[in-house]
């Protein structure tokens, strides 16, 4: 499995309260098209169906972590494949809760740290290759 490079650590927050740090995770050497300097602020959770009925194909033909391709246009917008990573000791149960609850619901977190940054947090792998 390819190890990914940690390009920022930055805070959790479920409406705006702390939940855990993160490290975003790249497989690209590609460089990110906008700056990392905000946290991800989840204020609402939507269904992965939901999510897939506004896709319509495939977003990466192959997962990034195997193609090394992290980035594409797709339906015009730019679309950024980032993992989350649990950052340090101390943030790995909190996070593996929060994942946990996504995962077991079949939801997938929003947030919107800036107004030309849309972030979708999807809890698996699986999930995130059929899109």
């Amino acid at each position: 499995m390819a190890e990914g490079l940690a390009v920022k650590t930055i805070k959790l927050l479920n409406k705006r309260t702390e939940i855990c740090d993160v490290e975003l995770i790249s497989y690209s050497n590609e460089q990110i098209p906008f700056s990392i300097d905000f946290n991800l602020n989840i204020k609402k959770r939507i269904s992965f169906l939901e999510m897939k009925k506004k896709i319509s194909s495939k977003i990466f033909p192959l997962l990034p972590m195997l193609s090394r391709q992290s980035k594409v246009v797709h339906n015009g917008q730019l679309i950024v494949y980032l993992e989350l990573r649990a950052s340090g000791i101390s943030s790995q149960n909190k996070f593996k809760n929060v994942f946990d609850s996504l995962r077991k619901m079949k939801w997938v977190a929003t947030a919107t740290p800036t107004d030309n940054v849309k972030v979708f947090i999807i809890p698996t792998s699986s999930l995130t290759h059929e899109l």
